[in-house]
């Protein structure tokens, strides 16, 4: 009985071993491949099985381009399992139903920290293990400002999301691929325009 039971604790070790080198290497090879530029950040959810020789990966739908994925795998012979998201809230959901089971990597908004912090769904970066000179200072600092609690940083920036403008064809008239961010200020649409501030707010930084 004492042999098995030793034979078993080997094996949770050896199991535990692989995965952490295996989700290691994966984001050592992520990292130096350039997923590291703004806005959502990628992080390791607990319970990853990354071990099986696979990587599942939560992200926005069109932000994990097939050059990145073929890169990756090459890179480290893990294959890259993606499942798009389309919202903040379809993503929680799924890590709650879970139990934030299922997947190593998921890209959540950054501005959404205090949504996260108590839920108890992720795991925090090793960053001894990860080549952060690769990551632009100023929206590291955001992710260390807003996402450090406990015992460690829950978040690294990942890239920056896209912000559009629409408008009703019935009652303005622009050519397509010429509306500019500059066109909100116009003096003919002067309180007419709605949005949210922070994108407001980008929206004039990005034009001036």
């Amino acid at each position: 009985m004492k042999k098995k039971i030793q034979a078993r604790d080997s094996s949770i070790q050896t199991a535990k071993a692989a995965r952490l080198f295996s989700r290691r290497s994966l984001l050592k090879a992520g990292a130096v491949s350039g997923l590291s530029a703004a806005a959502y950040g990628p992080w390791i959810v607990k319970d990853a099985f990354s071990s099986s020789g696979e990587c599942n990966v939560f992200i926005w739908s069109g932000n994990f381009p097939k050059i990145i994925l073929d890169r990756l795998e090459k890179r480290t012979g893990i294959k890259i399992n993606v499942t798009e998201i389309h919202s903040n809230e379809q993503l929680l959901n799924k890590m709650k139903s879970t139990k934030g089971r299922g997947y190593d990597l998921i890209t959540p908004t950054m501005s959404l920290a205090d949504i996260w912090k108590d839920r108890n769904l992720l795991q925090a970066w090793e960053l001894d293990k990860l080549p952060m000179d690769n990551l632009d200072p100023k929206f590291l600092k955001l992710s260390e400002q807003d996402w450090t609690w406990f015992y460690g940083l829950f978040h690294l920036p990942h890239l920056w999301g896209t912000e559009a403008i629409a408008y009703r064809t019935d009652m303005y008239e622009a050519s397509y691929g010429k509306l500019s961010l500059g066109d909100l200020w116009r003096e003919d649409v002067k309180g007419k325009i709605m949005g949210r501030p922070q994108s407001m707010m980008a929206g004039i930084g990005r034009y001036l």
